[in-house]
Order: C-alpha cells, then structure tokens, then sequence
C-alpha cells in the first residue's frame, strides 16, 4: 500500500530492537517478490528497551508502564549517588571533589548522598503512578527506594499518606489504620485523615467505627462533603435507609461529582426495593448531567433496565440496555442484564446463551458472582429448579463461597414447599459457618420464617409418629 501510493525511495522503520531479525526479512522478500525497485532503500533503526525489575521489558498493554523522564530521572539519581560516595557532589553537569557527601534532612534522618526535596517527590509520583495503574509490586519497589533514603511512617507525613494510599489499594487496611491514627496523632483536626481512617474502617467491615471517624471529622466541619457522603454510606451499611437518602438529597446540589451521588441515590432505593424512585433519579442524572461520557451514560440505562427488569417491564428494559450495549458493546453488566430481561420475556435460550457469554469474557475472580447474579434472576422470577441448577455450580466449583448460594438453594427449596432439602441446606450452612451463622441470618426475616415452617412440620410429623 506505502509503495503504491507514495512509492518512497527510502523506507526507515524506528521499531523496538528485538524485531532486527523479522524487519530482514521483510526487507528481502520485498526485493525478491518485485514489490519495491532495487534501488529502493532499506533501513532498520531499532531502539532499546525499559525493563522491570524481573528483566523483562515492560509490556505497555499491560498498563502502568514508567514514563521515560522518570526513567532518566532514576539513572541521574543513582549516578548522583556513586559520584557522593566517591567524594564528588553532582553541580549540574559538573562535579565538584571533596564535597560533603551526607547531609541531614530538616527532620534529622541521614541520608545517602545529597537528595533535595525534587526527588523525594518524583519517586513519590512514580509510586503513585504504579498505585493508580494498579501495579502493587511496581509501587511497593519505589516505596522501598524512599525508605531506602530514609523516609518512613513516622518522620515524613507526605510518606505516610502515600503508604496509607499503598495499604488501601492492595487490600491492607489493617496497615493503613495504624498509619492514619499517627496522623491524627500530630493533626488531630485534618478531615482527610478522619474520612480516611472511615475508609478503612469500612474496608474492614467495622461500619461503627467508620461512624464514629466521621462524625470526629463532621464535628470539625459539620458540611464536608466527602464526610457527609461516608456518613450516608454509613446508613446505607447499617440499612438506615431514610437517613441515607436524606444526606444524599443534601448533598446533591453542591456535589462535584453529582453522578456518584446519584448512583448512591439509585442503590438506595434499588435496596429498598423502590424501583420507581430509582427509574426516575436515573431520568433526573440523565437530565441534569448532560455532559456524561459514554461509558456513564451506558451504566444509567443498564440502571434504568434493571428498574424495569424490577417492575417486569421488559420491553422498555430491552430498549435501554440495547441502547446501553450501543455505547459499549463490551459491557459484562449490560450482557448480563439483558440475558435477565430475555429471561423474563420467557426467551430461556437467547438468555442462556447471553449468560454463558458473560462467563467466557469475565475473570476468573469475577465467575461466581456472575454465577449467583444469575441464579438470583431465575429466583426472581420464580423459576426454582434453574436457581438450584446454578447455585449447584457455585457449591461444586467454589466452595470458599457457598454460604450465599446455599441460602439461595434453601430459598427455593422452601418456594417449591420441599422442606427437608431446605433444612439440609440450612443445616449445611451452620456446619460451615457457626456462629457467624447465627449473626447473620437469624435476623433475616425470611429465614425466621422459614424456619418456623420446618418447626411446625416437624411438630406436625412427631404427632403423626
């Protein structure tokens, strides 16, 4: 195509080194099959490549690649460095004998070589970097590098934040907890570190906790937004819905981001079982947020299809989640919704293969969600033996997460008036989960009533014997 339409005398290709051998061989079966004159030119300039700490070059599709000026940035660092400890100091491009070579920082640590402030925050940027491309093991290596200089939780709070940032991104809250209670120890009036001790808190699922660190931080500023919105998630925790609602609807009109308010909104209603509410904030969001991006707008009307999906108006769910699958045609929630509204127009098999497509896109961690969010649909919508047929799947082939599944099998056991299979079940989950068992279901009020049912037929079969 290049040599029929521009018919060059020369081509050079700039292209990652490791491809020297296959450009050769273009370049000759070029010659050899007439596609080019022969004095045409041929040039390969490979370049070089970046490489992880395992040696093998970064992969960019990948995500979270370091940017080549910090790359550059690193090298000068660690040159800075040997020059130090051979008695030089770096003084722009020169370098200057019988320096100092160790200084120390305003806080007392005593570091390596003559490091300003610059550097501690450009590899703290790059750590931040690794940590918003999810890239744990990248951003625990520059962590250690600042640790390495002498930084750590306790002498420098700008460490300290990134660290807490660290923990609750890969799943640590534990360490973050303790690292934010240093920081409130030295500011005890910063809301950021009161609404992030809430945070992990929350991440721990000790919701009275996360309370009790907000109101702290509401107490300082009775209208901080991010305090506010923890609050209500609070309720939302806790099923205090009412209260939830009420500071949502608060915070709405002064809120930067109105589309996560709004999608609290809907999931509280959705929680109450409220579709109707939920439809028309979803109508409102679509309203007074005009500038949403594709994939936002995709996310309302697969919202809106659960709604009808919920009020079994499948026909009008059928527009929104095609209208929602326009816009992002990858979209495993909307896939999967629109199987549930095929289900409910009695459409099993257009549904089945939907289902069975989210499953072969998804990863594995993602399969047994996938799996119950299914099952629940078929419960829905009272089709009984195809919940157990799909919660079956999630006993045999994750046992980690079988409780859910279990209740659900017993649900439906209990529907189709099949009360010992359901105490089976029941029975099941007591022997896996104990006392836990007893916190989080003797309250549900399905199951007390569930449960006073197999009693009676119990009592009913002993005056029988």
């Amino acid at each position: 195509e290049r040599e029929q339409d521009y018919k060059p005398d020369h081509y050079v290709y700039v292209v990652d080194k490791r491809q020297d051998l296959h450009f050769t061989q273009v370049f000759r079966c070029a010659r050899k099959t007439g596609l080019v004159n022969d004095d045409t030119g041929f040039r390969f300039l490979g370049f070089g490549t970046m490489n992880g700490k395992d040696g093998k070059p970064f992969k960019t599709r990948d995500g979270g690649v370091m940017r080549l000026e910090y790359l550059l940035e690193e090298i000068y660092e660690e040159i800075e460095f040997i020059m130090a400890t051979l008695g030089f100091r770096m003084n722009g491009s020169t370098a200057q004998q019988n320096q100092p070579v160790f200084t120390t920082s305003r806080r007392g640590v005593v570091g390596r070589g003559t490091y300003s402030g610059e550097s501690f925050d450009v590899l703290l940027d790059i750590a931040l970097t690794y940590m918003d491309a999810n890239q744990k093991d990248y951003a625990f290596l520059w962590i250690d590098k600042l640790r390495q200089k002498g930084y750590n939780e306790t002498n420098n709070q700008k460490f300290r934040d990134a660290w807490c940032d660290y923990c609750m991104t890969f799943g640590c809250p534990e360490q973050a907890t303790q690292a934010f209670q240093l920081s409130l120890d030295e500011q005890p009036y910063s809301i950021p570190h009161w609404n992030g001790l809430a945070k992990c808190y929350f991440a721990q699922n000790e919701t009275e906790k996360a309370m009790e660190a907000v109101d702290f931080a509401l107490a300082i500023d009775e209208n901080n937004p991010e305090a506010l919105e923890l609050k209500g998630f609070c309720h939302l925790q806790n099923e205090e819905y009412e209260a939830a609602l009420s500071i949502y609807h608060q915070l709405l009109p002064q809120s930067k981001t109105p589309s996560r308010i709004y999608a609290l909104l809907v999931k509280c209603y959705m929680d109450m079982e409220k579709a109707t509410e939920a439809k028309a904030v979803c109508h409102e969001w679509l309203k007074q947020c005009p500038k949403l991006t594709g994939f936002e707008k995709s996310e309302i009307y697969s919202y809106i299809s659960l709604c009808c999906f919920n009020l079994y108006q499948p026909e009008e769910g059928m527009k929104y989640i095609d209208a929602a699958l326009d816009l992002e045609p990858a979209f495993r929630g909307a896939i999967l919704q629109k199987g549930m509204l095929h289900l409910q127009m009695q459409e099993t098999k257009e549904a089945e293969k939907l289902f069975q497509k989210v499953m072969d896109i998804s990863p594995d961690d993602e399969q047994s969600e996938i799996l119950y969010n299914v099952a629940n649909a078929y419960f829905f919508l009272h089709m009984y033996p195809s919940t157990i047929e799909w919660c079956s799947k999630i006993i045999r082939d994750y046992p980690d997460e079988q409780t859910e599944a279990l209740y659900l099998t017993a649900c439906s056991y209990y529907s189709m008036f099949d009360l010992e299979s359901c105490l089976k079940c029941l029975t099941q989950i007591w022997e896996i989960n104990g006392k836990q068992f007893e916190e989080e279901y003797l309250d549900d009020k399905r199951f007390k009533h569930m449960f006073a049912n197999i009693a009676l037929l119990n009592k009913r079969n002993r005056q029988k014997d």
